[in-house]
């Protein structure tokens, strides 16, 4: 490689690799206000004293210490000037309070529940949202009344069979009279109060959020795959009584769920503020809509993009979209053809080599795991991502060179791969689509542009601009998720090591003719033999 070369790669990865840590910084929390923030606020600080005293000690149901965290809210909501309401039904004791709205209507419930596992103090589950919706009814008391009536639900035993929010459904005439749901629950004890669950028919809802929330974190993914799962939460009963919503979880740390961990020393103060300031601003803007129509044909596809927010459109258009990806897929191997950059052949043994690729960056990690073992952790994050994308590089220069599809094919059979897994996942897993058809229809326009006009000495700088354009979005996409996800899931495991690996090798083959081991002008015009012809 020329020093030219080195540095336009060098270049490309640092823009890709800056722009994938722009998207995961953007899942941090919001800064805990402080006790002194208007009244009208949300703070943290304000609300950390509640989860201190709820979360001294493990609080199961039947246990003295759940009672006395019963009593501990009655005496909060009374302190302030509000009426608690208590329901007792099939031996579980819900908190009901409500803030009477300006008209007659729908009203919005925030839920959160009171109860601990046994041996856990339960600080973020759930002690951080009775917290966030105690201070969320202070705040909302400090301001002007609501057209709708809101109503906080402390549910009890949700630990042991989400019973207090069936008692509340099924036991308890005026149910029906919420038009929405938001429910808070945790997974962890730190990050982003993420919505990961909607009830059907999102997109109406999924708009509203995106409006009225001033840091939403969300992805369609998450409830594609919550779908799968079979967890559930007090949110799955609402549901399932027809009830439209949106619920929220913490998911970092997910170490300290249902452990002796989960303590308020240990919860991290910006996620309890996203979490209330979620709540706070959630409850003023639905307080003010009408709430009889809160569903809309179908569900939306959403995700967070960097810089901006959430972005939002019908799952009914990802298809049509894949299927336009497609056929542009198709219109750019005929255009390679016709250049002379790509064969069909090439293409195929470069999209074997992706599919390779993938296969020995998961036995990397895998080994790389075991050796170092599941202690999870941002460094070790870090580095199983480096370590991926290391492997990935090398692999990739390695099969090239192996198979000889050329830079043209492996550009190819990468861009094959992306659209692939766009058009499954636009048929099977919708809410994830827009992970691989938006950075295929980017890469399908940079390939069109590199084999329209060829990169020669000239065009170095338009060849390097390309290429980053179309990795980028391809790394800032899945970030947040890989992040996510091995917070989640530990690093080191083996579901860890396929959502590295993946996304990781995608982006790489996005890059073919900056990886590739000569300059363009050492290679002859149109030549698509060996890997060497970086003249893509």
């Amino acid at each position: 490689m020329t020093a030219k070369l080195l540095t336009g790669t060098g270049v490309c990865v640092a823009v890709v690799a800056l722009t994938a840590a722009l998207a995961v910084y953007q899942l941090r929390p919001p800064d805990a206000a402080p006790p002194d923030a208007p009244p009208a606020e949300f703070s943290s600080v304000r609300a950390m004293r509640h989860v201190e005293v709820i979360a001294r000690e493990p609080h199961p149901v039947g246990s003295a210490a759940h009672e006395q965290v019963r009593q501990y809210i009655l005496g909060e909501l009374s302190a302030l000037g509000l009426a608690a309401e208590a329901q007792e039904a099939n031996g579980v004791r819900n908190i009901l309070v409500r803030l009477e709205g300006s008209e007659p209507g729908k009203a919005v419930l925030l839920v959160a529940h009171y109860d601990s596992v046994k041996g856990s103090p339960g600080a973020a589950d759930d002690g951080s949202a009775v917290a966030a919706l105690l201070e969320t009814l202070r705040a909302l008391r400090a301001g002007a009344r609501l057209r709708n009536e809101v109503v906080c639900l402390f549910t009890d035993a949700e630990e042991v069979g989400l019973k207090g929010a069936e008692a509340f459904v099924y036991a308890r005439p005026r149910a029906a009279d919420a038009g929405l749901v938001l429910n808070f629950d945790a997974r962890g004890n730190g990050g982003p109060a993420l919505m990961f669950e909607t009830s059907r028919d999102n997109g109406w809802l999924v708009e509203q959020f995106a409006r009225a929330s001033t840091h939403p974190r969300a992805t369609s993914l998450s409830y594609d795959i919550y779908k799968l799962l079979g967890n559930d939460t007090d949110f799955t009963v609402f549901k399932e009584a027809g009830i439209a919503g949106l619920n929220f979880a913490l998911v970092e740390g997910g170490g300290s769920y249902h452990s002796a961990r989960d303590t308020s020393e240990n919860l991290d103060r910006r996620s309890l503020q996203h979490q209330g300031s979620t709540a706070l601003a959630l409850a003023r803007h639905f307080g003010g809509l009408d709430l009889t129509k809160v569903r809309s044909e179908g569900d939306a596809v959403f995700f967070n993009l960097v810089g901006y927010g959430l972005v939002f459109y019908p799952q009914k258009w990802a298809a049509p979209i894949a299927a336009v990806s497609a056929l542009a897929f198709v219109v750019l191997i005929a255009l390679g053809r016709r250049k002379g950059r790509v064969t069909v052949y090439g293409a195929a043994k470069g999209f074997a080599a992706c599919v390779l690729n993938v296969v020995a960056v998961l036995v990397v990690l895998w080994l790389a795991g075991a050796a170092a073992g599941q202690r999870g952790g941002n460094v070790q994050t870090l580095l199983m991502v480096a370590l991926a994308a290391a492997s990935a590089a090398c692999f990739h220069v390695w099969l090239g060179r192996a198979l000889r599809p050329g830079a043209g094919g492996m550009l190819a059979g990468g861009l094959a791969c992306w659209l692939a897994l766009a058009l499954a996942t636009s048929l099977f897993l919708t809410g994830g689509s827009y992970l691989f058809v938006w950075p295929l229809l980017c890469g399908l326009a940079a390939s069109a542009y590199l084999w329209s006009f060829g990169p020669g000495r000239g065009a170095w700088a338009g060849r390097l601009i390309a290429l980053t354009a179309c990795a980028v979005p391809a790394a800032a996409l899945p970030a947040p998720l890989v992040y996510l996800s091995l917070k989640t899931f530990t690093a080191g495991s083996a579901l860890s090591a396929v959502v590295v690996a993946v996304p990781v090798v995608l982006v790489t083959s996005l890059l073919a003719p900056q990886l590739a081991a000569a300059p363009p002008h050492e290679v002859p015009s149109g030549s698509v033999g060996g890997y060497a012809a970086t003249h893509v």
